[in-house]
């Protein structure tokens, strides 16, 4: 039983981090998370410790468990080690795809265009809580599967680790994708695709370069907005 409530505790945990209701910098409290489960406080610490061996929480001495900050450093690093594994996984998937994978991956980018096209029918600039979770998941499954026709499970375990980060690292809970920023990681997507129908490996890594780079600079776009919040916060 103590296992299953460990187990309940970090998948709790570990949504809300995904959602961007825990931001970086929060304190998780054992106590308070246990009671929206209703669980006792130490299934949570064991929970928070397999997050922190994770590298997404930090336990900190006097004050507890920290949802992980990272440095400008660090968030470069993390993306272009993402750039390096996944361009090599989009060129292997370039030359080795079957028409079943492009397919699927097709069906992907149509989900990815219905979002751009919901918040245009509706006159909206930025997806629901709910749209935008679907919305990353959709993206979250469009970079997966180039690991998966890629063939290499490592490749595939370490990248999605690596995506995991970054997207606990920002706070979509108040940045939020907006319609251009879709239109464009569309069309990025799209690119990638279209690269890979053609078995031009070249292409499709010059393509998710780009993308992953864009990516890179929003990430940083919006650490340097949110560090100069905390030093010059708004006057009430």
């Amino acid at each position: 039983m103590q296992s299953n409530n460990a187990q309940r505790a970090y998948d709790h945990v570990f949504a809300k981090l995904m959602s961007g209701q825990y931001k970086p910098g929060t304190r998780l409290l054992y106590g308070p998370i246990g009671k929206e489960i209703g669980v006792s406080a130490t299934p949570v610490r064991e929970a928070i410790g397999r997050l922190a061996s994770q590298g997404y929480v930090n336990l900190v001495p006097n004050l507890g468990a920290v949802v992980r900050e990272p440095d400008r450093d660090e968030v470069v690093e993390l993306y272009e080690i993402r750039a390096a594994l996944e361009c090599c996984a989009v060129q292997k998937a370039a030359t080795q795809r079957s028409d079943q994978q492009l397919e699927y991956l097709n069906e992907l980018l149509s989900q990815l265009k219905h979002f751009a096209l919901l918040l245009r029918q509706d006159k909206l600039e930025v997806l629901s809580p709910e749209q935008m979770n679907h919305y990353l998941a959709v993206d979250e499954s469009f970079h997966a599967y180039i690991m998966q026709v890629a063939g290499n499970k490592r490749l595939l375990k370490m990248v999605r680790d690596l995506r995991i980060l970054a997207r606990i690292f920002r706070d979509y809970e108040r940045d939020r994708p907006r319609f251009k920023q879709i239109v464009i990681t569309y069309r990025y997507h799209a690119q990638i695709v279209r690269a890979i129908r053609d078995g031009d490996a070249k292409r499709a890594r010059d393509w998710m370069r780009q993308h992953i780079d864009r990516g890179l600079t929003e990430m940083i776009l919006h650490h340097d907005q949110r560090h100069a919040q905390k030093v010059w916060p708004e006057t009430p």
